[in-house]
Formats: C-alpha cells, sequence, structure tokens
C-alpha cells in the first residue's frame, strides 16, 4: 500500500474529485493502491507518458517523486481545456515541479536524464496508431514499436519499472460482434493483449513481465479479490496492467535498430 503523506496527499485526493477528474476519493484511493503496488515513489523520478490533464503525475508528486514529467502531445487527444486544467491543479497544489511537455514519445528529448517509474497508462496504442493496428500481421508496424520501446528503454534507470495499462481486445463482446455495454467507446481493433506488448517489450530491453487484471474500482477490495483474473476480464473491459522492469543486459550498450525495409 502506498504510504499516506497527510502533507499533500489528501488535497491532492480531493481536488481531483473536485475538479471532475475522478469520481470519489475512496475509489481513487483503492486504484492508485493497485497501480503503484510496491512502487516506491519518494525521491524518485516519474515519466508519464500521455499523462493528459496529470492525475498520475500529480500523484507522484504528491508522494514525494523529486522530478515527475507528464508527456501530453499537442493534437494528439490534447485540447486547451485540458492543457488549462493541468495548470489549475498544478496552481492549486503548489505543484510547479511537475512539468507539462507537449511532446510525443518519440520528439522526447530528456537532455540525458533517465526515469526510475515510467507510467504509460491507456496510451500504449497511441504511441502509433497505425502501426498497433496491424501488430500481428505486419512484420514493419512490429519494428515500428520494437524502435519506439527501444527508445523507451534507454529513458529508464537500470533500477527502474514500466507500468503499461491497456485494455485487450479478448473480449466477449466483440467476440459476439456486439458493443460493450461496459464500454461502448472501446475501439477493439486498435488494442493488443499483454502478451504482444510483453514480446516486443523484451525484444527492446524490459524484462519480468508482471500482468494484472483490473476490475471497477466502485467495487472496492472485494472486488478486486473476486474478479482481477483474465476469465472474468472476459466478460467485463479486458482491462490489464503490466508492470516490467528494464533489463539488466540493457539494449543501451548497442546500435539502435535500423530502419525497416519498406513493404507491410
Amino acid at each position: 500500500m502506498i504510504h499516506r503523506r497527510r502533507d499533500g496527499l489528501d488535497d491532492y485526493y480531493r481536488l481531483m474529485v473536485a475538479e471532475g477528474l475522478w469520481t470519489t476519493e475512496p475509489r481513487l484511493r483503492l486504484y492508485t493502491e493497485f497501480l503503484f503496488r510496491g512502487v516506491p515513489l519518494a525521491g524518485r523520478s516519474v515519466l508519464d507518458i500521455g499523462g493528459g490533464t496529470g492525475v498520475f503525475s500529480f500523484f507522484a508528486a504528491a508522494n514525494g517523486a523529486s522530478r515527475v514529467v507528464c508527456l501530453e502531445p499537442d493534437g494528439a487527444g490534447s485540447t486547451k481545456a485540458q492543457t488549462a486544467k493541468f495548470a489549475r491543479v498544478a496552481q492549486a497544489l503548489g505543484r510547479q515541479d511537475v512539468m507539462l511537455a507537449p511532446q510525443t514519445l518519440q520528439e522526447f528529448d530528456s537532455g540525458g536524464l533517465t526515469f526510475d517509474v515510467v507510467l504509460m497508462l491507456n496510451s500504449v496504442n497511441n504511441i502509433d496508431e497505425l502501426s498497433c493496428v496491424n501488430l500481428t500481421i505486419s512484420e514493419l508496424a512490429a519494428r515500428n514499436y520494437q524502435q519506439i520501446f527501444f527508445r523507451l528503454a534507454q529513458l529508464v534507470t537500470e533500477e527502474g519499472c514500466l507500468i503499461l495499462e491497456d485494455c485487450s481486445p479478448r473480449n466477449l463482446y466483440p467476440l459476439l460482434g456486439l458493443k460493450n455495454p461496459l464500454a461502448r467507446s472501446i475501439e477493439w481493433h486498435k488494442h493488443q493483449p499483454p502478451e504482444v506488448w510483453i514480446g516486443l517489450l523484451q525484444d527492446s530491453g524490459f524484462a519480468d513481465p508482471e500482468v494484472r487484471w483490473t476490475t471497477f474500482n466502485c467495487l472496492g477490495r472485494g472486488g478486486r479479490v473476486l474478479l482481477s483474473n483474465r476469465f472474468a476480464a472476459f466478460f467485463l473491459k479486458s482491462n490489464f496492467c503490466l508492470r516490467m522492469k528494464r533489463a539488466q543486459a540493457q539494449l543501451g550498450q548497442g546500435e539502435p535498430f535500423p530502419p525497416a525495409p519498406g513493404g507491410s
């Protein structure tokens, strides 16, 4: 469980709900406990890729992270209202130390700095959407993501970890050709199961995969115990959380992947 810092974390939870960024404080507490279980944040550096309004960037800062960068590129789902809300939350929490960088992962220049914790929460498929759709049928698409993940591995410290969350397309409703009543807006063909991401990440400098299946925060800890498994997820929203470490034998010792040949 995350250690609760009374000097800022309670304010964080209250503000996230007041700004309409989460439904209730108990549900956000439950989710952050699940997401960051066993991951120390105090004194560590955090990169939040596709962090939007900074919900988890500010959580890391409230837990004592020494440096937090939130990547949210202009024109890739980001809006002026979203950027304004980020600035308003930063001011309300007194967290001017949380940096919002309007860049993609491919564009981001860390100036040689690396990060202890990298978050990629519901954003991995947006990094290269076309390649994501074709990952399992196109060698070029897979190679594009290998290059992206290789770049990502170079941004992670030797003791660092990646936390990736997304949904798997292996779900009852799309198999039946139906809209999932729990997540009607999900475009299932734009997502991949955790095994696909694990394979690509292992080829790009990451190791020791751990997959956990998520469920509804409104069901509390009892819901986590009963429904946090692959079988239940198949009938719900198929959300998973993948955690991996940077491999000891890092690919950074060699040369970047060469450009892939033309074709698909």
